[in-house]
């Protein structure tokens, strides 16, 4: 569990201020959703922390009257305009770094810093323009920061490298941006320091501010007065302090792209300090069918598919999909043209998803067991003119005037003349390969609308990941519209292997899934954690049932992708079991399906119990940042954004909702680089994988 410092800390970095009145917790001067994660947190914590802002005393004084407004300063004007115009948003941050000898009290420097923030106008201050492009100077009410205490563990020791890694932190909160128009436009650190890590001291308040706040000549006074304020709560003289420099961070910006500092510090406009990133990114001329195509021609005469009695080699599935594709070329399908796909999983179901993709056109699976309204809704949603579907499934479409193909009883579509032919259509990287609609609890469904680029990048990063090449066997559990269904078609197709159907009699029942898998000598399952787990618990009865001695020996890889892995008792035996099977725990959301994969290595008795989600998968940018968009300090919780290769174009037909999800990339001066907001809230590991907090 975490501490309550730790809590508290969290919660400050996000921008959430916390109050009671009649004895219980609320919220205040918070705009937009807390993440689900946070939500969580502060309802299991929610008495420690109603004790905790009752020992808070009178930290901020009210005040009654209304913020205060008024026109910026000419100085203010200037700093605001070169602040607009900068590429280097860290142009006009300031940082102190005060080493103290005598052991800090910490709440009460929080309170300290507190009180002065209640007395000191200038610290509420923000800069927002008016209706008629005016600057206006407008001072808040007082209100409540924390001070994060930053531990530098004791394998940094030695004094070179403890005031590296000091150098480290500072750098990355010095270089943290400001949102000038919401504040606040200060923060605070203080740095534990290992025991024999110098003579100076063993711990280090970072003070860090922009310049709209504090000029040269009032840090000192501001300096001062918080420590006058720390003495009289403490009943102490002034602690002994030691200002060993000041960093004016426009330093760096002047001397940006040499070898320029900060002062002492080493700085470059570097976003790598802000993030962490995967590889390089792989193709990107290709779309997902030429991958397929590429595989055809390489390996023509290996099996693709199979089904019980049913199979097809790469050329027959080509062959096929290449006369559906034509076909619908004649209905004149451009780029971004969405065509739904309901059927139940068949060959032709992966006919039709080929199809629609060397047609040009992007591919919207709809679930026959959804509801009629819920799939008329996603068909006008997604504006969708051309269903292939099944005869089975024509009372689940009554009244609409979308043409349907029905692939199981119409052969039109079917002829020699063009199945050699790849057709030629004029789709780029750029277009939209699907679009799956994905629901939160009580809103309609969105449709994430993927890029071919993403899913190529994806997909080959994948094939080179994974230990199952060709002639490998993967099971084809998940439905079509689960990210995870495309993962395993298509990196299976783009490497030479099989793709086995699994028996929809069988899906439900996870000991007749295993005997099947066992039947069929599977080489590769991707599948849900919690299917994971009623198959390793399905095994277990299995094992029971066989003869001593008797091994399978044939499954090499299971991947997951979850953020709440749990390595139970049954998972764990799975594997003890399975020597030579490997499990990869990936991570990603319908808005970037693969983001983060990590391999569990060493034997299973000595897997953790919450493995971490891995790193960031190629091309892939992870940022973790509080509620300003600012980096969070290292080891500190924030939320989880994710930029790269691998997002989502946004929601179909709601650009709305995707501004809100999608924003611009503030760490980047490429004006077409976007994060995608997770609501996950995480934490980097000192190995540079990531944590998420309390996924469980």
């Amino acid at each position: 569990m975490m501490k309550l410092q730790e809590v508290t800390n969290l919660l400050s970095k996000q921008g959430i201020q916390l109050s009671t009145a009649g004895g219980k917790l609320n919220i205040s001067n918070y705009t937009g959703t807390i993440p689900k994660a946070l939500q969580q947190l502060i309802r299991e914590r929610e008495q420690d922390l109603i004790d905790w802002l009752k020992r808070k005393d009178d930290i901020a004084e009210k005040f009654p009257q209304p913020e205060k407004t008024a026109a910026a300063s000419a100085a203010q004007k200037a700093l605001w305009r070169s602040q607009q115009r900068t590429t280097c948003h860290y142009r006009h941050n300031v940082q102190l770094k005060i080493h103290i000898k005598d052991s800090v009290n910490l709440p009460l420097l929080i309170r300290s810093l507190n009180k002065l923030i209640a007395r000191k106008e200038s610290l509420r201050t923000v800069l927002k323009l008016d209706s008629q492009g005016e600057l206006l100077q407008i001072t808040a009410n007082p209100f409540v920061v924390d001070i994060p205490l930053i531990s530098i563990d004791r394998s940094h020791s030695q004094d070179a490298d403890a005031m590296a890694k000091l150098e480290d932190i500072a750098l990355e909160q010095a270089k943290s941006a400001y949102d000038l128009s919401r504040g606040p436009m200060f923060r605070a650190s203080l740095l534990q320091l290992p025991e024999n890590a110098g003579a100076e001291g063993q711990q280090m308040l970072l003070f860090s501010f922009h310049q709209i706040v504090l000029d040269e000549r009032s840090w000192g006074f501001l300096l001062q007065e918080l420590m006058l304020l720390y003495a009289a709560y403490t009943r102490k003289t002034l602690p002994p302090l030691h200002i060993l420099w000041v960093d004016y961070i426009d330093y760096a910006c002047w001397k940006q792209g040499n070898s320029g500092a900060v002062k002492r510090h080493k700085v470059t406009q570097d976003t790598s300090a802000l993030s962490h990133s995967g590889a390089a990114a792989y193709l990107h001329t290709h779309c997902v069918h030429h991958l397929f195509e590429e595989q055809v021609r390489k390996t023509p005469a290996a099996e693709a598919f199979s089904y019980e009695e049913q199979s097809l080699n790469y050329y027959e599935l080509n062959r096929l999909s290449n006369q559906l594709a034509h076909y619908l070329s004649d209905f004149g399908i451009k780029a971004d043209t969405c065509i739904g796909l309901c059927m139940e999983p068949s060959v032709d179901m992966l006919v039709g998803l080929l199809g629609i993709l060397k047609a040009g056109g992007a591919y919207i699976p709809l679930d026959p067991a959804d509801t009629v309204e819920n799939l008329a809704y996603q068909l006008q949603h997604a504006g969708i003119d051309i269903l292939l579907t099944q005869k089975s499934f024509s009372d689940k479409f009554p009244s609409t005037s979308v043409q349907r193909l029905y692939m199981d009883i119409n052969s039109d579509w079917i002829g020699d003349k063009w199945a050699n032919k790849n057709p030629v259509s004029p789709t780029s990287p750029d277009d939209l390969a699907y679009a799956m609609f994905a629901a939160e609890p009580g809103k309609l469904a969105r449709g994430v609308g993927m890029p071919h680029k993403a899913l190529v990048n994806l997909i080959q990063w994948q094939t080179s990941d994974s230990i199952c090449t060709r002639g490998s066997k993967t099971l084809w559990l998940n439905p079509l519209n689960s990210r995870l269904s495309f993962q395993e078609i298509f990196a299976t197709w783009c490497s030479g292997g099989t793709l086995v159907l699994a028996p929809e009699k069988r899906s439900g029942n996870y000991l007749s899934l295993w005997r099947y898998i066992e039947q069929q000598r599977i080489n590769r399952l991707f599948m849900p954690a919690i299917e994971l787990q009623k198959l390793a618990e399905a095994r277990q009865i299995h094992i029971g049932q066989q003869p001593t001695g008797r091994r399978y020996k044939s499954l090499e890889e299971i991947i997951v992708n979850t953020r709440s892995l749990r390595i139970s008792d049954a998972i764990r035996q799975l594997f003890i079991q399975l020597p030579n099977c490997q499990l990869t725990n990936q991570y990603g959301h319908p808005e970037s399906p693969l983001c983060t994969a990590g391999r569990l290595t060493g034997p299973a008795h000595d897997w953790q119990r919450f493995p971490s989600i891995g790193k960031p998968v190629a091309a892939t940018r992870l940022y973790i940042l509080d509620r300003f968009l600012r980096p969070v300090p290292a080891d500190s919780f924030g939320e989880l954004y994710i930029g790269g290769a691998g997002l989502a174009k946004g929601y179909l037909n709601q650009l709305d909702i995707t501004e809100a999800h999608f924003i611009a990339n503030p760490f980047t001066n490429n004006r077409t680089e976007y994060l995608y907001k997770t609501g996950d809230l995480a934490r980097f590991q000192a190995d540079g994988s990531v944590e998420l907090m309390d996924p469980h």
